[in-house]
């Protein structure tokens, strides 16, 4: 039997748990992310509160926001993890911030009315 080659050992190494092996993850995620972005920066330009001299700040404040939560989410979730041997934290952390984000969320709509 021959050895697996480098591209498939790297599909086997990438591959989601619960897939049949060889099944590589599809990129409709990636894609189906990136065209958000793009979508969330035209919503910040048809909301009224969001003047066009002010859109520069918008966008990026919505982009500084994401980057930070796509270096910080793992590096934290990692470190709870290897501090507690499960993802019971992580997710409980990751749960805490979303009504944390829902109550400041009900907040700014109170005092945009």
């Amino acid at each position: 039997m021959l050895a697996p080659s480098p591209s498939q050992h790297l599909e086997s190494q990438i591959s989601r748990p619960g897939n049949p092996p060889g099944d590589s993850p599809k990129p409709n995620h990636a894609l189906a992310r990136g065209s958000l972005s793009i979508i969330v920066v035209l919503v910040l330009m048809e909301l009224r509160e969001v003047d066009s001299a002010r859109m520069g700040a918008a966008a990026g404040l919505y982009f500084t926001a994401g980057e930070i939560g796509g270096v910080l989410g793992p590096l934290t979730i990692g470190t709870l993890y290897d501090v507690t041997g499960n993802f019971s934290a992580a997710l409980d952390a990751l749960a805490a911030l979303c009504l944390w984000q829902l109550l400041l969320l009900s907040r700014l709509r109170l005092a945009l009315r």
